[in-house]
């Protein structure tokens, strides 16, 4: 019973409401809407939405104290630009390969230098064949100066006759030569993959990575295989009969192709990939020249200037040098006739070898005078 009256009540009232709320539409008045949620609810969404705002306005605050800090440090009010700017700048400079020290005319001599040793005036041009400048006794004086103990297996005054016997043979400086191998192996203290034993006196064979190259039954030996590497790349001649440079065939080709290599500085990205490799030899050589020798005295690093001759005897040494230059022309001419040459002819080869000897011959007479006029 009390039910159908609750009920008809409810019905009733719904009734009513839905009828206001047509009226209200007829005069054109907005329906109103009652709201069905709890009051709870309401004062929840309130909150939160002060709480929101308080954050924001934090957030804002914080914000605008950490830009004024950047605009003190940087000292512009374009921050995002400064530091792009910065940014880029520190990767160029980070992308930009190391540039090594410099060869560079020295302040004192105007002349070339490296490593604070004056290089000579021609060293650009200094060929690696000739008689030497330096004595033996200089050369002995400088490894014992940089190094007392030098890791050989003969002493000092060997390798260094060796040098000087080895490449009176085929005609090299034996004096920049030593040079070269005392760059090579840190003036005979090695510490890289070759190892004393090996004889091994101006890294042949070794790649890096640990391979030691090749190896030598005795120090002559390997002053003879560094001579003969040195051959390859100054001529284009075949193998000489007492052959001990593993890779002489080698070099030799490629230098066919590419063209030989008769002077010191040609050695630079060629012999040794690290730049400046000419100037360190030049560097030691010049150093070998400033040793006391077997008499005391210090032998002059000044290279020898023509112009300081009399007229007669200037002349006399110009045409000792065109001479000469022709004669090496000569040479090379025939050194290329005996590489095509077949071994099954070794009568032609004899004969080729004997006119190879009596021009080098003639070439060294020549470097005798040469030399006796320049003191």
């Amino acid at each position: 019973m009390n039910y159908k009256i609750l009920s008809t009540l409810v019905l009733l009232a719904g009734w009513s409401l839905s009828g206001i709320a047509q009226a209200s539409m007829e005069d054109g008045q907005q329906p109103v809407v009652v709201s069905q949620q709890p009051t709870h609810v309401a004062e929840h969404a309130q909150k939160s939405s002060l709480r929101i705002g308080k954050e924001k306005q934090e957030h804002t605050t914080a914000a605008q104290r950490l830009y004024q800090r950047q605009v003190k440090q940087v000292g512009s009010t374009n921050i995002a630009a400064r530091v792009q700017a910065q940014e880029s700048k520190q990767v160029r400079s980070s992308e930009r390969p190391r540039t090594k020290t410099p060869v560079r005319p020295s302040n004192t001599t105007g002349k070339y230098s490296f490593g604070g040793v004056d290089l000579p005036d021609d060293y650009k041009s200094m060929s690696i064949f000739g008689r030497p400048q330096a004595t033996q006794q200089q050369a002995s004086n400088l490894i014992r100066a940089v190094n007392p103990r030098p890791k050989l297996n003969c002493s000092v005054e060997e390798i260094v006759r060796f040098y000087w016997l080895e490449a009176g043979k085929v005609g090299l400086r034996p004096d920049i030569a030593l040079a070269q191998a005392l760059v090579e192996t840190g003036y005979f203290a090695y510490g890289g993959e070759v190892k004393p034993d090996q004889n091994n006196f101006c890294g042949l064979g070794t790649t890096g990575k640990g391979v030691p190259g090749a190896s030598f039954k005795t120090p002559q030996l390997g002053v003879r295989a560094h001579l003969q590497h040195l051959l390859a790349y100054a001529t284009v001649a075949v193998a000489a009969p007492d052959l001990v440079d593993p890779r002489y065939e080698l070099a030799r080709d490629i230098r066919l192709r590419k063209g030989k290599i008769d002077t010191w500085y040609g050695l630079n990205g060629t012999w040794a990939t690290g730049s400046h490799y000419a100037e360190k030899i030049m560097a030691a050589y010049q150093n070998m020249l400033t040793q006391a020798d077997a008499s005391g005295i210090v032998q002059p690093s000044k290279p020898f200037d023509p112009n300081t001759l009399d007229k007669h005897e200037r002349k006399r040494y110009e045409k000792l040098i065109k001479e000469r230059s022709k004669l090496e022309k000569k040479l090379a001419k025939e050194e290329v006739k005996r590489s095509k040459l077949d071994a099954s002819y070794q009568k032609k080869l004899q004969k080729q070898l004997a006119k190879e000897k009596a021009l080098r011959e003639q070439i060294a007479e020549l470097l005798r005078e040469e030399e006796a006029m320049k003191r």
